[in-house]
């Protein structure tokens, strides 16, 4: 009689068994009986994997080659954790290249790892570029090294070993939309939380970390003496009343960094003037350094950009430092750009149109890249945004702007208009026939002729061909003003038309205001400086911003005696004919080629070593008869 009786020691053999059939028979497919042969093959499959299961699988001949030199299987996942922990919750980070910018949409809440390797320190750094001139300048100082954040490659190379310096730019390139009603705040900036070292391979506001804080849609941080692996988290806030996520360039560079913002308001787009649905915009001198003077005239097409928008815009909001959130949200672009030279200097000079009037506006000026090569893995290719500045459209509608005259070239500003003339060959041709008769009159001097006989050594013949144009396109083309506005350095002008631009009806006889019967026979109030605004353009009442009393006496300084300049006094038509210039304020007066927050050309007159004559009424241009 044979022992049936399981052996003691078989129970765990048996329960190995039953498993192991649980496990095959749960995981077949169902089938029919044509599908035997893929079930086979399935069954196979499976039955192959379970004994590996805790096991890494074998991806290529080199994982092969490792198990039969080590006789086991060490896994090297490159960046990642071996720690169970690391591999279940950090994910796969996105590689940084040097000046290569990582471009990704993040969802609200969502955080994201890159990770710039240390062989990436070890590249070379990169050549100087060549296709700016340099010497960049803002208005009293030169723009040096990596004030711009641009130009400057000053080589790092004092640091101890390979420790390299690295430039880490984050640029938020479109953001959360707002919810009805539109929200008048932007939403909450992204961060980047950053690790300079392997050992904190995810970094946040809890460890021992750099943050990267964005502002306006732009953040940077230096990172000095680094010689490992760089991690970098970028996270997304949730933002409440907004909907859709973020998207972003974050780069980093061994040479600068590659995106700028440049708080600084005095190299901008400085204000020349604006009517009700236009602006004229120009950037102070790009340069004092005449060794690069030709080479910025001939840029084609100008290097810099302008961008508008209303500044509560809140598709602006939280952008406005960015150049590629500009890029994707502004409304308003020039429709006309163009390098210029006034007063000797360069500059580059917008036109922008479809404007609202009555309307603030924000202009941002900005430079799309230094480098017109295509490729993106350029030092600063993500390119450089200057402070914002506001500026605000006329709401009258009878001043125009005006500008690339052919005789007063540095005519570039708001004009008394009327919409159906040629306003630009009206006051021009007028301009250019008045300076051929005082043309004539300087061939009566003695311009090429001994010291000695000269009328000054100090100044010649040119400069005062120079000053009596500057002289005379300021007083024939006067700079218009709203007749609404209530700027006290601004005069009325022709208020005795009949009819404002619109068609209203100019006040008759009002004493106590503007339209007083004594006003209106005042030679100052009833009608235009130039005669010819009345008789041809007919504008209506407007303001004029008066030139500024430095062009007459620079007049009288420059020119010989025998023409006989000579300025109105004060008191006595100087104050209704010329402006005065306020150092360190906005311009009060017009000053052809000069901007309403510029210095320059300002050489302040002496108005006491100044003759006056009878021919003094002359200066005062229009108010003699």
């Amino acid at each position: 009689m044979h022992d049936h009786s399981w052996p003691p020691n078989i129970a765990p053999y048996l329960l190995h068994l039953v498993l192991l059939l649980f496990l095959v028979s749960s995981s077949l497919p169902s089938a029919n009986a044509g599908d035997t042969e893929s079930i086979s093959e399935q069954y196979h499959d499976q039955l192959r994997l379970i004994p590996l299961l805790d096991q890494p699988t074998l991806s290529d001949d080199a994982d092969l080659a490792n198990v039969e030199a080590s006789g086991r299987y060490e896994p090297a996942f490159t960046r990642m954790d071996r720690g169970i922990v690391g591999r279940a919750i950090q994910p796969e980070p996105e590689g940084l290249e040097n000046n290569m910018p990582g471009k990704k949409n993040i969802k609200q809440g969502d955080t994201h790892t890159w990770i710039f390797p240390k062989e990436e320190l070890l590249r070379n750094y990169a050549p100087p570029l060549k296709d700016l001139p340099l010497n960049l300048t803002t208005q009293d100082r030169k723009v040096t090294d990596l004030e711009m954040d641009l130009i400057d490659l000053e080589r790092r190379q004092s640091e101890a070993g390979d420790a390299r310096e690295v430039f880490v730019t984050l640029t938020t390139c479109a953001q959360p939309m707002p919810q009805d009603p539109p929200a008048k705040v932007p939403p909450q900036q992204l961060k980047a939380y950053i690790s300079t070292t392997s050992e904190n391979r995810n970094p946040n506001e809890g460890s021992n970390t750099d943050v990267l804080t964005v502002t306006g849609g732009y953040g940077n941080i230096t990172l000095t003496s680094i010689k490992d692996d760089i991690w970098v988290n970028v996270q997304a806030p949730v933002s409440n009343g907004f909907v859709d996520g973020y998207n972003y360039e974050l780069t980093a560079s061994i040479d600068a960094p590659y995106a700028a913002y440049i708080d600084d308001s005095r190299f901008n787009s400085d204000i020349n003037d604006t009517d009700s649905n236009s602006a004229l915009l120009a950037s102070e001198d790009v340069t004092t350094d005449k060794n690069t003077t030709d080479e910025w005239m001939k840029l084609t097409p100008p290097p810099f950009e302008v961008f508008a928008n209303k500044p509560d815009d809140p598709l602006f909001l939280g952008l406005q430092r960015s150049f590629c959130g500009l890029m994707n949200y502004t409304k308003i672009n020039t429709s006309e750009k163009s390098i210029i030279q006034t007063g000797g200097q360069p500059k580059q000079r917008f036109y922008l149109t479809d404007l609202s009037n009555n309307t603030i506006y924000s202009g941002v000026m900005a430079l799309a890249r230094n480098t017109n090569t295509a490729d993106p893995r350029i030092v600063g290719g993500g390119g450089a945004v200057w402070k914002a500045q506001t500026f605000k459209t006329k709401s009258d509608g009878n001043c125009q702007i005006l500008y690339n005259l052919k005789f007063c070239t540095d005519v570039a500003y708001a004009v008394p208009s009327n919409k159906d003339l040629d306003l630009a060959a009206i006051y021009d041709n007028h301009t250019e026939d008045l300076w051929q008769n005082f043309n004539k009159s300087l061939q009566q001097i003695p311009c090429e002729t001994t010291d000695t006989a000269k009328y000054s050594l100090a100044r010649n013949c040119t400069d005062c061909e120079n000053a009596y144009k500057s002289w005379l396109c300021a007083v024939t083309i006067p700079r218009c003003h709203d007749f609404s506005s209530d700027l006290d350095y601004l005069i009325p002008r022709n208020i005795n038309a009949s009819n404002f631009f619109n068609g209203t009806l100019v006040p008759q006889g009002e004493e106590g205001t503007l339209f007083s019967d004594r006003n209106k026979s005042s030679a100052y109030f009833s009608r235009s400086r130039n005669p010819l605004v009345d008789q041809q353009i007919n504008p209506g009442p407007y303001k004029e911003m008066l030139p500024c009393e430095d062009l007459c006496y620079g007049l009288v300084q420059s020119c010989p005696a025998a023409l006989d300049f000579a300025c109105p006094l004060k008191g006595y038509g100087l104050n209704y004919s010329y402006g005065s210039y306020e150092k360190d304020t906005e311009w009060k007066c017009n000053w052809p080629g000069g901007t309403l927050r510029s210095s320059a050309h300002v050489i302040k007159g002496t108005p006491w070593t100044i003759t006056i004559s009878f021919v003094a009424v002359m200066l005062v241009y229009g108010y003699g008869s």
